[in-house]
Parts: C-alpha cells; structure tokens; sequence
C-alpha cells in the first residue's frame, strides 16, 4: 500500500506544482500530507498508530490548514497569516519532513492483533486490572474536576487518564460490546463537554480509543469514510463553538443539549434557498474564520514574523527551562516554571494578548524557530523526532521489559505529546511525570499481587531495530 501511497503523493505534487502552479514547498508539504493522512488511515485496526497519528495531526494544522489560510487570505483581525507563503513554507515544510525522518529512527511494531491472544490467555487477571483502572480512573477524575488541589493537580489529571487506559483493557476483555462500551464512553464525554464548552479532551480521547475500535478486516474505504465524517463533525463543531460557549459561560443554560443541537442544525438551514454571491462571499469568508480556528500556523507565521523583528532569538532558553521544569525537584529549584512560564512566553513571543480564558501554545516547530531561528530550527525538529521515537522504545522495551501490552498505556504517556500544538515544556513535563507515575502504580499495585503487565510476553526482537 505504501508504494500506492507514494505515487498518488508523487502525483498530487505534480499537478499542484507543473499545473496549478503552487510553490515548490506548498506543493511539497501537501503532497507528504497526503501520504501521511494515508498511512495513517491505512494502519488504523492494525497497530496503534502513533506516530503516524502525530504527523497526521501536525499536517493537517501546520501545512494544510496554513494552506487554506493563505487561500482565503487575512479575514480576521488577529488570525492570519503574518508572513509570505514563501517564507512560511520554506520553513515548515522541511521542518516537518525531517520530523516524520527522525521519527523512523527507532520502529517497534506496536501491532494491536497481537494483543488478543494475550488477553485470551491472562483474561481473568487482565479483567481485574481493567476494571481496576477504570474505577481508579473515575474516582481521581472527579477529585481533578470537582476540586482544586493545587499540589497534586498533575497527579489527579494523569489519574483521570487510567480510565480510559481501564476502557481500552474492557474493550479485549469484552470484545463483542466493544461498540458498546466505545459508545457509552464516548456519548459521557460529549454531554461532560456540552456542560463546559470545552471539546478539546473529547476529540482526544474519541481519537486515542477509536484505534481498538478498527480491526483488520474494517476496509480502507470505510474508515475513510468514517474520518470523513468525523472531520465534518469537526468542522462543524468549530463553526458553533463561539456561539455554543457563549450560551453556556453567560447564559447559564441548564441543559445545554437543546442549545447544542438548535446551533448544529441552523447551521445547515439558515441560509435562504436562492443562492447569490453575497452568500458565497459570506461562505467562504465563515469558511476561512473556521480554518483559522483549526490552523496552527498563523502562530507559527506570527513567530516568524516577530523573532528576531520585535523580539530576539532565545537560544534555548524555553528547552532549558522545560528540561529542568520536568527533571529538578521544586526543593532544589525554587524558581521552577509551570504554565504560567509558557502563557508569558507566548505573549513575549508572538505579541499576542490573550484573554484569560483563552489558552494558546507556540507548537513545537515554533518555539524551535524562537530559539534556533531557521536552520536551527528545522534541525530540532529532526532531532525531535528521533527523540519521540526513542522515547517509544524506552517505554516499550526498558520500562514495561518487552511486554506489548504496554501499547494500551499509551494513552496515558502521548496524552498531550500527539498535539500539534503543544510546547516543548508541556510535551518533556507530561512524558516524565506519565512515566514515573506508571512506575509508582505498578509498585502499589505489585504490593497487592496484581502485574499491571502479567503476560510475560516479549515485542518480537526482529520488530526492533
């Protein structure tokens, strides 16, 4: 399948290049984007695709969805693009390619079949862990949500992830209510993310647990069309957020379902049936607002812009303070950064004010331009790369001892590292802390007899190299 991934991408880039006549880097960026949105698709149901899942999620905010942008050109105040298509492109493009390069350094087989037989085998112990999980999942969830507990606040929100660690363990144990249990997970979240307006987790966890939801034998068209749909569901979404949170934060709605669904639907029927071009123009201007919500690269652009324009190189400095963030004790730093640091950093680098209830992040790629500019930048974005796959290998082969059942917590370890744009702080501080937590509970629960890994099964050797 890849070589027929490959010449489609190789095609695309033709016509974009020789007949539409796109720059060299856009029609290069969308040609790979297409290729990694394939791949991704084409490896759901058959290993959880993480890596893949990564780029798929980077391309589709730092390159398509910058793409659209310069398309509809700048129809906001704030949102658009501050730099050429040139000068974006020719920065990102290599930048990611080199990412998704750095990424093949280290390849284990995170194969989902397999996974089955294991649970076939050790399914009455790997039934406890799983229900084990999730209750412990949903009872620190609650405490993270319901009440501020400043110092463990991190724990709790790891702790809130066990449940859908417990949920992807009951998804093997009761294999035929898979469905079910997908379903009834899924539809508690979308109500919990009506009552706050925020949808952000949801799209998240639908999107971590949906790949136990495909097998083998789901056809590549169907979960085209399925992704199809979800993305319609997405767009859509991002067309009533601002009026949806609106109701929600201000009005106080009791039952915000009502709303929901009256802003869904009048979407699709508040225009007159006659169509003229202030329609059209009014279309694609609700178009472009809505890209601008998606696309990441108007930071990215605004980054570019403004460093070292308005603000100077910061030569590390964020990785820096990341690293010790994650890594010293706050004894023996009494001037640790939390995410203050980083909401500081985005205003200083950007210029962008942000409302207080507005969070924002620079992106990886974009951050690596504020402190290494253009060459230096990209040349991070390689070296992180080969950083995410080596962190994969570390988890798989040195923390869980070879076993694959480790594949099921890495919802917990790439919670917030699959997000295109988080920052640098945020992806080092949740990998260490999800890796020590995961080592402590394994301790608590050994102390009661229970191996959070029990199979005692290897990755195949020959999967690593």
């Amino acid at each position: 399948m890849r070589v027929f991934f490959l010449i489609i991408s190789i095609a695309t880039f033709v016509i974009l290049f020789f007949v539409q006549e796109e720059l060299f880097y856009t029609s290069l960026g969308l040609s790979f984007s297409i290729y990694w949105s394939l791949d991704f698709i084409d490896k759901l149901g058959k290993t959880f695709p993480l890596k893949e899942f990564i780029l798929f999620i980077a391309a589709a905010q730092w390159l398509v969805g910058a793409k659209f942008s310069y398309y509809f050109g700048a129809l906001h105040h704030k949102y658009y693009m501050y730099v050429d298509e040139y000068t974006y492109m020719s920065y990102v493009v290599p930048g990611t390619i080199l990412f998704a390069v750095g990424m093949r350094f280290v390849n284990i087989d995170l194969d989902l079949s397999i996974l089955t037989k294991y649970f076939e085998s050790d399914k009455e112990q790997l039934k406890i862990i799983g229900y084990l999980l999730t209750v412990s999942g949903f009872i620190l969830g609650s405490i993270y949500k319901f009440f501020n507990i400043s110092e463990i606040s991190f724990i709790l929100y790891l702790g809130n992830i066990l449940l859908y660690v417990g949920i992807a363990h009951l998804f093997y144990i009761y294999p035929n209510r898979k469905l079910l249990i997908y379903s009834s997970v899924i539809g508690t979240n979308f109500f919990l993310s009506l009552t706050t307006g925020m949808f952000h987790n949801l799209l998240l966890i639908t999107s971590f647990l949906s790949f136990f939801i495909f097998s083998k034998k789901t056809s590549f068209f169907l979960k085209i069309l399925i992704i199809t749909i979800g993305g319609g569901f997405i767009y859509s979404l991002q067309n009533i957020k601002a009026d949806f949170r609106e109701f929600v934060w201000n009005e106080k709605v009791g039952n915000p379902i009502p709303v929901f669904v009256d802003l869904f639907v009048d979407q699709f029927t508040k225009k007159d049936s006659e169509v003229n071009y202030l329609q059209l123009n009014d279309a694609n201007e609700e178009s472009a607002t809505i890209n601008n919500r998606i696309n990441q690269g108007w930071i990215i652009s605004k980054i570019i812009y403004n460093v070292p324009r308005n603000e100077p190189y910061l030569n590390g400095e964020t990785i820096i303070e990341g690293i010790k963030s994650s890594f010293i004790p706050r004894f023996l730093n009494k001037d640790k950064k939390g995410g203050e640091y980083s909401i500081e950093k985005f205003k200083e680098i950007t210029d962008v004010e942000l409302s207080n209830k507005t969070a924002m992040g620079l992106s990886l790629i974009g951050e690596f331009y504020a402190n290494f500019g253009y060459i230096g930048g990209i040349l991070s974005m390689f070296i992180y790369g080969i950083f995410i796959s080596w962190v994969i290998r570390l988890i798989a082969i040195n923390v869980a001892n070879n076993d694959p059942l480790i594949i099921i917590w890495f919802i917990l370890f790439f919670y917030q590292v699959v997000k295109a744009e988080t920052e640098f702080m945020t992806v080092i501080n949740h990998l260490s802390k999800s890796i020590l937590f995961f080592l402590f509970l394994r301790q608590v629960f050994m102390v009661n007899n229970i191996n959070l890994l029990p199979t005692n099964r290897k990755f195949e050797e020959v999967s690593v190299h």
